[in-house]
């Protein structure tokens, strides 16, 4: 995968959508940006958004301390966006870290183990603020559920995997890399039934219920 990065702390603020526009477009299908910004992105990403709907990927990978860190891949396959754009892309992009992270604290790397699970940990918890403060209330509401059903049964995982990411995050902090690939063994159980049960059963009864009216959803939910 072709990789580019750029540094738009430096850039004056009406210049920064047109820079970051161009960088997009100059990468290959497939190919993969990380930018670097002064401030939250989602500003800038606004522009992008509007102008290239359908044609990317983004996800935030640092923030905070005048350097947000974010990554942009350009589809292979551009169009439309439905659940399995967003919602699944996030689910793979989640998986691949978390193997990434238990293979570096296989190998005793505390330094690349502490990167890699921040940025899954920032990942998945941007991925239940989009599901629980859009997505599943907006499932709620058209299919009268009185926040019950399989909604429910959703959040509940969710509070599971953040207590299972507060343990793992514990285990880092100590420097114990046993302790975290012991609580990751009983993460990846809880990641794996979760999001069969999401793509399987509540993306595909969601994109029923939602109709012509899920790009527009996701468009709103894209920048949580």
């Amino acid at each position: 995968m072709t990789e580019t990065t750029l540094d738009l702390r430096e850039v004056p603020e009406n210049e920064r959508s047109e820079r970051l526009t161009a960088a997009f477009e100059a990468l290959p299908s497939g190919g993969l940006l990380f930018f670097t910004t002064a401030e939250d992105p989602r500003r800038v990403l606004r522009q992008l958004i509007t102008n290239l709907w359908g044609r990317f990927d983004w996800a935030p990978l640092k923030e905070g301390d005048s350097q947000w860190l974010s990554q942009i891949v350009k589809r292979e396959r551009p169009g439309p966006t439905g659940l399995e754009d967003m919602l699944i892309v996030e689910h793979r992009r989640c998986d691949d870290l978390f193997a990434e992270a238990e293979a570096a604290a296989q190998e005793g790397d505390q330094e690349r183990t502490e990167l890699l699970f921040g940025r899954l940990e920032m990942g998945m918890e941007r991925h239940f603020t989009i599901e629980e403060e859009g997505f599943f209330q907006e499932v709620d509401q058209r299919m009268g559920l009185m926040g019950g059903g399989p909604v429910a049964v959703m959040r509940d995982e969710h509070q599971q995997m953040r207590g299972m990411l507060r343990r793992m995050a514990g285990a880092l902090a100590e420097s114990n890399l046993e302790d975290f690939l012991a609580a990751s063994d009983t993460m990846i159980y809880l990641m794996e039934q979760h999001n069969m049960k999401e793509e399987e059963m509540l993306y595909p009864m969601a994109e029923e219920v939602l109709g012509a009216e899920m790009d527009e959803l996701l468009q709103r939910l894209y920048l949580f």
